[in-house]
């Protein structure tokens, strides 16, 4: 006999104390003089028998939480020890259709079909193209493997071309890091060269079975590119992607491997497949001598006994329910939410919009600093970010610090991300975009002083015309005085009309020019509007600073709705996070850890 929580024999000490302290207290204390008890028949001996039925079944309790079992229960090891890694061609050939729709989704739909029949063992994924690239490690998960498919074509590749060799080289490294000595590599290609051919003899041995789908025929098709032409030589001749399917056929025979045309059944997935089972049943007969051991718990037929002597209790409401408790509360091991991590609860958080929780929950900096970007805390995210040296980290600090309104930080880490990855477009394009936005900067703050000079250059302009005019009005009255001196009072009665008129015509001067002086500014600043949303037009920018020293405060409240705009641009972008560029960022990061594979002759 063993038992499966002896931890719980610790509770035996305070029973036998309780249980002591019980009979002295029933010596010691009574209720009724014992002349009168025994008359009642209410002797001292019964409260010493409800004690002593009170601790057995409190052992016995004791003792069925503690899990006695008296017997074991034996079965084999079954769980697969096998290995295989999923090789996909990702050259531009796969945008061929003379496969239906294409070679590349025919590609996905075989390789999905595949690790939905795999149960057991641990599957990888490697693409490959000029050089070949792990999407994912080995796993049990085929539904992670699953998630990846959609997003894999030629376009996420660092480098075009077709190296089928490096896809081999590249999943037996995998296989053999992981620590297995034999596996299975599912090549999934549309053709083979020469060069290619002799390459993987030379690699595989007796250790590593190769099963080849040929997803193309021999016939070829033109390949057809994103932006609806057709791939052409450098002479301009179209390109025809045709398949050598005797190059496969033999590969697989010299190295006792398996070759088979993609056929419109799911008979080519089956037979691979089966293939791979066999393999994991031979790994699986060599184990079955591993036995696990489980013991089984049989506590629960003591509570039979414990509520028979409840009965005993049965007029001690309280000792009967503290039995009862006591004997039906087993050990329940539980923790908080073990189905999920901190991390996946905050990313749930962060999927359904609750972005200051998700920040709470993720123990992740980077998602940390992405739950406070979402949530417009960007100086949080900046102090995440920071905290980060990965490129990705990189980019979304810059992202934060744009955000921000620190355009020269924005600037250093778009192009500390530019210094590892020439190629990222998102950091190009954001790094042009933050650099415009800091020339509006100085540019704003010389339109309001131009404007403020402009006003005082106004208003001295009027002042002198004023004084002209009143100049002018006295010398015309002087004028008029020798002919008036007969009338003196109507003279000075005249006068304070002839102000009144001049001061109004003085004002409707100083509107109309206004009116013009902002008629000539508005049409430069609308050209200027336009010109900030063309990022190709770079050559204008003099011009754009000229143009934004005469703004009016109106134009300058524009001005700012454009940079607004243009700062949401890139909270689309950021939100955009398509998986495919996830992956590509995976691979090129991959392609800066290699040597730049060598330019072949067929690079599609």
């Amino acid at each position: 006999m063993s038992f499966l929580y002896p931890l719980w024999f610790w509770a035996v000490i305070p029973c036998i104390a309780v249980s002591i302290y019980l009979m002295r207290r029933s010596r010691s204390q009574t209720l009724i003089a014992p002349h009168i008890a025994k008359a009642m028949g209410l002797e001292l001996g019964q409260n010493k028998s409800l004690v002593k039925v009170f601790t057995l079944a409190w052992l016995l309790a004791i003792f069925a939480l503690a899990g006695p079992s008296l017997e074991d229960n034996t079965r084999p090891s079954m769980q697969g020890n096998d290995a295989r890694v999923v090789v996909m061609d990702m050259s531009l050939s796969m945008y061929a259709k003379d496969v239906s729709p294409s070679r590349l989704d025919q590609a996905r739909f075989k390789v999905a079909d595949m690790l939905n029949l795999w149960t057991d063992g641990q599957t990888g994924l490697v693409v490959y193209a000029a050089d070949a690239y792990s999407v994912a490690p080995l796993t049990r998960d085929s539904q992670s493997l699953l998630n990846h498919l959609p997003q894999l074509s030629p376009a996420i590749m660092p480098y075009a071309g077709a190296r089928a060799d490096k896809g081999v080289e590249q999943a037996i490294s995998m296989l053999t890091n992981a620590g297995f000595q034999s596996g299975q590599i599912v090549l999934v290609i549309d053709d083979l060269s020469n060069k290619e051919k002799q390459a993987i003899e030379s690699m595989l041995d007796g250790r590593w079975q190769l099963a080849i789908l040929a997803v193309a025929t021999e016939n070829g098709a033109p390949i057809p590119l994103p932006d609806g032409g057709m791939l052409q030589t450098a002479s301009g001749n179209t390109v025809v992607a045709t398949s050598q399917f005797n190059n496969m056929n033999n590969l697989a025979q010299t190295v006792g491997g398996l070759f088979i045309p993609i056929q419109h059944t799911n008979r080519d997935v089956e037979t691979i497949t089966s293939m791979s089972d066999f393999l994991g049943n031979t790994v699986n007969d060599a184990n079955a001598q591993k036995e696990i051991t489980t013991w089984q718990n049989k506590g629960y037929w003591l509570i039979l006994p414990i509520m028979a002597l409840a009965l005993l209790l049965f007029r001690r409401g309280v000792l009967f329910g503290l039995v009862m408790l006591v004997s039906l509360s087993q050990p329940n091991q539980a923790f908080a939410n073990p189905w999920l991590n901190s991390d996946q609860q905050g990313f749930q958080a962060y999927q359904g919009g609750d972005y200051p929780k998700a920040q709470q929950l993720f123990d992740d900096p980077e998602w940390q600093g992405l739950s406070a970007y979402e949530s417009g805390d960007y100086q949080t995210a900046i102090e995440h970010f920071s905290r980060l040296e990965s490129t990705r980290a990189s980019y979304n600090l810059g992202n934060a610090y744009a955000q921000a309104g620190d355009y020269d930080n924005a600037i250093e880490q778009y192009r500390k991300v530019l210094s590892t990855e020439p190629g990222h477009q998102d950091a190009l394009d954001n790094l042009a975009l933050v650099e415009q936005l800091k020339q509006q900067q100085p540019q704003d703050s010389e339109s309001n002083s131009k404007d403020q000079s402009d006003s005082d250059e106004q208003q001295s302009q009027s002042e002198q015309s004023q004084q002209d005019d009143s100049s002018s009005s006295e010398s015309e009255n002087d004028g008029e005085q020798p002919q008036n001196e007969s009338q003196p009072d109507a003279a000075s009665d005249s006068n304070p009309q002839d102000e009144q008129q001049q001061q109004q015509q003085q004002q409707q001067q100083q509107q109309q020019q206004q009116q013009q002086h902002d008629d000539a500014n508005s049409k430069p600043s609308e050209d200027n509007q336009q010109d900030l949303t063309q990022e190709t037009q770079n050559e204008q920018i003099p011009e754009q600073e000229d143009q934004q020293a005469s703004m009016t405060p109106q134009e300058l409240s524009e001005a700012e709705q454009q940079k607004e705009q243009d700062l949401r641009q890139l909270d689309r972008v950021e939100a955009a996070r398509d998986p495919s560029r996830l992956i590509r960022a995976q691979l090129q990061l991959q392609a800066q850890q290699k040597p730049k594979p060598q330019v072949t002759e067929k690079n599609w």
